[in-house]
């Protein structure tokens, strides 16, 4: 009777340690990135320009950010980390001076 509780907490326990690994490695790769503080404020900004409120723009990652982030890859169909990588970047800013919202 309990073992397909029991299957049913590992297959839980198995998507929680993916998700975490994909955040570490979505996270190692946005600092890989090398980001200067003048380049995190623009991505804030530019978060800011189409609505999706990253908090103060600062330089600073917040988990405010960090959902404006997300929100700005679902929309754009990116992979949803919630941290910046080379596409998400190079979209962001490029959209920016293109005009594109």
């Amino acid at each position: 009777a309990f073992v397909n509780e029991a299957r049913g907490r590992i297959e839980e326990l198995q998507r929680n340690a993916d998700q975490e690994r994909a955040a570490l490695q979505a996270r190692d790769e946005e600092q890989g990135l090398g980001l200067n503080p003048i380049t995190r404020r623009l991505a804030e900004a530019r978060l800011g320009q189409l609505g999706l409120d990253p908090g103060e723009v600062d330089g600073k990652f917040t988990g405010q950010t960090r959902r404006a982030i997300e929100a700005y890859q679902e929309q754009r169909a990116l992979p949803v980390t919630g941290y910046l990588d080379q596409d998400t970047v190079v979209r962001l800013l490029a959209d920016g001076i293109l005009g594109l919202d």
